[in-house]
């Protein structure tokens, strides 16, 4: 079975640093359990960042997630965010994240209130598990056997029972 595997390659800031972008990400998608929980949560722990607590926690299908952190609106997800909300950034950012975008790697934007905290940009890499041998399976007979056996056994009881009745009535 093949695993994608995410690394982060880089956390653009524009209204706040890379610490708190990454831990507001980490909180959310952990919460959220996307597929990229794992990486935002292994490298905040490394940085010594704790999972933020959230409330009014809503996933938000094909786009993100949002909750409240320390009284704020944050939401997490795709560069769609941007468009949606009218959310003003800088035109060197947004052209960094479709530049990422266009290279096929995953742009999370991050959101707090009505501004742009930052982006992180994952890359993501197929790992290739071994496959696994199955051990051989037991030949069970099949259905048909199994149910002319039966039939078998069946119709000679029958004859058997009318032959006994035939012999004591003679």
């Amino acid at each position: 079975m093949d695993t994608q595997r995410y690394t982060i390659e880089a956390i653009i800031p524009v209204d706040a640093g890379e610490n708190d972008i990454l831990e507001r990400a980490a909180s959310l998608h952990y919460l959220a359990d996307f597929s990229t929980a794992d990486v935002l949560v292994t490298e905040a722990k490394k940085r010594g960042l704790r999972l933020l607590p959230a409330a009014k926690f809503e996933s938000i299908p094909g786009k993100g997630a949002k909750a409240n952190i320390d009284g704020m609106e944050v939401r997490v997800g795709s560069p769609k965010f941007l468009v949606e909300e009218r959310i003003a950034v800088p035109v060197s950012f947004a052209e960094v994240i479709q530049a990422h975008s266009r290279e096929g790697k995953t742009v999370i934007v991050v959101l707090s209130g009505r501004s742009c905290s930052g982006a992180l940009i994952l890359t993501s890499s197929i790992k290739q598990e071994p496959a696994r041998v199955l051990p051989p399976q037991t030949k069970k007979p099949a259905f048909g056997s199994v149910f002319t056996r039966s039939l078998l056994i069946a119709c000679i009881v029958v004859v058997a029972v009318l032959v006994s009745l035939a012999w004591y009535q003679i």
